[in-house]
């Protein structure tokens, strides 16, 4: 027979040395399954599919919590939709779309954001409409990439909070963690 007998402490009860080992130890615990931001997620895909632009998955990274990137994939996009929203305009005297004859496509790059092509396949040729498509791609380029940019800071701003202190400390107490006195988690032994 053997009894070993050892100290244990809450988070509480640590020295302030013993706090920061422990910190540093668990300072992505909040954030290695990267479900953190799913909410995130979710409501930056129905921001899009509202505005015409259907995604299956948006997929998001940070390069050591400094550069943030993401880009869509499985798009689907309505363009007189798309168009209409950021555009503005919306119908003819006829009831049609304004924006029918125009296609928007979309290319994922290894930057920052994904590349949206605006041309116009209308029937004959049509300089005046033509004109228009460069125009209406850089307008809604520049719409995708504010989305993309605050949803990116969305995340940021989670992942920031997810990893401080203040979240890192209630996910230790939530789940009734125990140390030895240099901060080593103690884990009881099944008996």
């Amino acid at each position: 027979m053997r009894i070993d007998t050892v100290e244990v402490y809450t988070y509480d009860e640590l020295s302030e040395q013993a706090k920061e080992k422990v910190l540093a130890h668990f300072s992505d615990i909040n954030v290695e399954c990267g479900d953190y931001a799913e909410y995130l997620t979710d409501e930056f895909l129905e921001k899009l599919n509202a505005a015409g632009i259907e995604a299956k998955k948006v997929y998001w990274s940070a390069v050591r919590g400094r550069e943030w990137f993401a880009h869509l994939d499985g798009v689907l996009i309505d363009a007189p939709k798309l168009l209409s929203c950021v555009i503005g305009q919306s119908q003819t005297q006829s009831g049609e779309s304004e924006f029918g004859d125009f296609r928007v496509s979309m290319e994922n790059n290894r930057g920052r954001s994904s590349t949206l092509e605006v041309s116009y396949d209308g029937y004959g040729e049509d300089e005046e409409m033509e004109k228009l498509a460069p125009v209406y791609e850089e307008k809604l380029q520049a719409w995708l990439d504010d989305r993309i940019e605050e949803f990116l800071r969305a995340v940021e701003k989670e992942w920031e909070y997810a990893t401080g202190r203040e979240a890192i400390e209630e996910t230790i107490k939530a789940n009734e963690w125990e140390f030895r006195v240099g901060g080593e988690r103690y884990v009881r032994r099944a008996e």
